[in-house]
């Protein structure tokens, strides 16, 4: 769904997250080594938070076991980059990860 930000109020627009308030982020998915127990999940994630996650003033909400899937955004109110995609993606890949995916941009508030 498309919002038409015309002729809205900053407070608005604001609210509604759209224009200069909009948020873009991405959509990753990856696979770990099949047969992984909890401890090497637990630690190859909390590696990812603390290496590829926080430092970027990011956030992923997602769900696997050892097929993950999740949304990446800033965690503070603004918008992920292109940088930001690529170095979650290298990040993924350089510490073991296959199947690899990461989307393009998309407005996390207004996808379609």
């Amino acid at each position: 769904m498309k919002v038409d930000a015309k002729n809205r109020t900053r407070r608005l627009r604001k609210k509604l997250r759209v224009d200069e308030y909009q948020e873009l982020g991405f959509d990753i998915a990856f696979k770990l080594v099949d047969g992984s127990d909890s401890e090497a999940i637990d630690t190859f994630m909390t590696k990812f938070f603390a290496e590829a996650i926080e430092p970027n003033g990011l956030g992923f909400g997602g769900e696997g076991d050892t097929l993950w899937h999740g949304l990446i955004c800033t965690q503070k109110l603004g918008s992920c980059t292109d940088e930001n995609r690529a170095t979650v993606e290298k990040w993924l890949i350089d510490n073991g990860a296959t199947a690899v995916a990461v989307s393009e941009l998309y407005d996390v508030w207004w996808a379609e």
